[in-house]
């Protein structure tokens, strides 16, 4: 037998006020999620439950942090923090319609973040700091 677990109705408004506050269509965050204007809908309807790998991409995708959807502490104690580029970010990427460009986007992204990591810490300058 399978167990159906829903998602809080307090997340999903949340979620919902959010979405509206910031402008954007149930198509649009679907779209900015790869998934169908439909399905988005039946998650903010509480007909699907949110996985919760979505429900993390599309809290920082509204810059939302936990105690908004609900959360007093993450495990371990360690604080979680969204930056607010992530919004600029949507909202650059929203306007974006080419899968094309999108994918070549995503993969300049990427690859950037590597070489950062490569690189190592960055001082308070933005220089990469010498090893010691």
């Amino acid at each position: 037998m399978s167990r159906q677990q829903s998602t809080p109705p307090q997340v999903i408004e949340t979620l919902r006020a959010a979405r509206k506050a910031a402008g954007f269509s149930q198509a649009a965050i679907g779209k900015m999620l790869g998934i169908s204007p439909q399905q988005y809908s039946k998650y903010e309807t509480g007909a699907n439950e949110l996985k919760s790998s979505t429900l993390l991409m599309l809290a920082r995708t509204l810059d939302l942090g936990p105690a908004d959807l609900g959360w007093t502490e993450p495990r371990g104690g360690q604080a979680v923090t969204f930056r607010p580029e992530l919004r600029e970010l949507a909202t650059a990427w929203q306007r974006v319609k080419s899968d094309r460009v999108r994918k070549e986007l995503l993969a300049a992204i990427t690859a950037i973040a590597e070489e950062a990591e490569a690189l190592g810490p960055l001082n308070s300058d933005g220089i990469v700091a010498a090893a010691e």
